[in-house]
């Protein structure tokens, strides 16, 4: 415990930033702080790797002397921006005790827990595993220089297990083994009418705003009950059976916000086997205080989607512009700019690396271990899955209330706690595997 803190405390007070270019020399401190601890912990071989994208990825190898198999564990030392910094009760890169949580941002997501491994693994390397690190410092920009990367170096990556230790249990006392993850991949949009901003009066019913532009392509992409209008966008999709969707256990979500309705298509239905497009955010024309009576000639949207199996989000992107491009208006200009994605993946729940998780769950949590699936994503996972040839899964001990991507981002002593009780049950249960 206390050394999974001395970890942590160290780790978020580098501010590693990975999409605000002002913070690219943290990456890089970070990545030296990270390499220290893996040399700290007993690792004799740690290499550093950069990326195209001069952000570096640490490697660590340990070859147990009776070893039979190789589990890898991935993880990032990057993290989100802290904005809105107003809303921090405190410092965010100084790790602060408010009663039983720690708070700072990376005090979970994921510096805590791969503190937890840490700390479970120091001066504890076993015989009968092989034990791999690829921890990156680019999650939370896409993995946008990681991709290349692992195909360079697919052949010191090569594992039997991949474990992603990077997400939720479902309590504190109710551990989850997740299988799989949606793919998400992004993209902008930009609408252009003109040349330059308009006076609302001498132009107005004669100039296209491009704000309306944009809401009337946007408007034709998604329906009213989050239906996805593009044409083709679900063609390539494969349908689980009803008994594989009934292998995984579903937690509602609680909370106060608009839902979509439920009655025909539920929640878990919506949230593991459909994918969705989003708009994550919208903005053209005057947006200060006060009033600015102009007809902007630039709009732009933020967009995102999330997908499953059979789908390939670069391709859905394609069609999604050949579809705007042939409804928009004969004038007006319509960009749509790729950024970096990550595919869907699935394990098979029923495969014995899950069951060994369950049952490792099963000695720091009092209630029955369920097998999830997750509608959120981690992009580079089910690529450095086909690259190393792993079974992979991914397991935490990260609690909803944590905050992560929020002000107040925060972790317990008792997570901390068993977050490294359970790395050190699972190399015990894998000497069986």
């Amino acid at each position: 415990m206390e050394r999974a803190l001395g970890y942590l405390q160290e780790l978020v007070e580098i501010p590693t930033v990975s999409s605000k270019p002002e913070h690219h020399q943290d990456l890089k401190k970070g990545a030296s702080a990270v390499e220290k601890i893996l040399k700290e912990i007993g690792f004799t071989h740690v290499e550093r790797w950069t990326t195209k994208t001069d952000v570096d990825a640490l490697f660590a190898e340990h070859r147990g002397k009776n070893a039979k198999k190789t589990l890898l564990f991935y993880g990032h030392y990057d993290v989100q921006p802290v904005e809105p910094l107003e809303e921090w009760a405190t410092p965010p890169f100084t790790l602060t005790k408010v009663g039983d949580w720690y708070h700072a941002r990376g005090a979970e997501d994921n510096k805590g827990q791969l503190c937890c491994i840490f700390s479970a693994l120091y001066k504890n390397l076993p015989d009968h595993l092989n034990i791999k690190f690829l921890i990156e410092g680019e999650e939370e920009s896409s993995s946008r220089g990681l991709y290349e990367l692992i195909d360079r170096k697919k052949e010191a990556l090569k594992a039997d297990y991949l474990l992603v230790f990077d997400v939720d249990i479902l309590s504190i006392n109710k551990g989850a083994v997740t299988c799989g993850t949606r793919g998400v991949y992004g993209f902008d949009i930009e609408v252009v009418t003109g040349l330059g901003d308009m006076h609302s009066g001498m132009y107005g019913g004669i100039a296209r705003s491009a704000t309306s532009e944009l809401n009337f392509l946007l408007s034709k992409m998604l329906g009213p009950n989050g239906e996805i209008l593009v044409p083709g966008f679900y063609d390539t999709m494969i349908v689980k059976s009803q008994h594989k969707k009934e292998m995984f256990y579903f937690q509602e979500p609680e909370g106060s916000f608009a839902r979509y309705d439920t009655s025909e298509i539920s929640s878990k239905e919506r949230n593991y086997f459909l994918p969705t497009l989003e708009i994550n955010g919208m903005f053209g024309g005057h947006t200060g205080s006060g009033s600015k009576t102009i007809i902007p000639v630039k709009a732009f949207a933020k967009m995102s989607i999330r997908t499953v199996d059979g789908q390939d989000g670069f391709d859905l992107i394609d069609q999604i512009n050949s579809f705007l491009q042939s409804i928009k208006h004969p004038q007006v200009e319509v960009r749509v700019k790729k950024h970096a994605g990550g595919s869907y993946s699935f394990t098979d729940p029923q495969a014995p690396f899950i069951d060994h998780l369950r049952r490792t769950y099963k000695k720091i949590t009092t209630e029955k271990c369920e097998t999830v699936l997750s509608g959120a994503s981690i992009p580079v996972a089910s690529h450095l899955q086909k690259a190393s040839g792993a079974v992979l899964a991914f397991a935490g001990v990260g609690l909803k209330e944590d905050c992560i991507h929020s002000p107040n981002e925060r972790f317990s002593e008792q997570q901390i706690k068993k977050g490294v009780v359970f790395i050190k049950e699972l190399l015990n249960e894998l000497k069986e595997a």
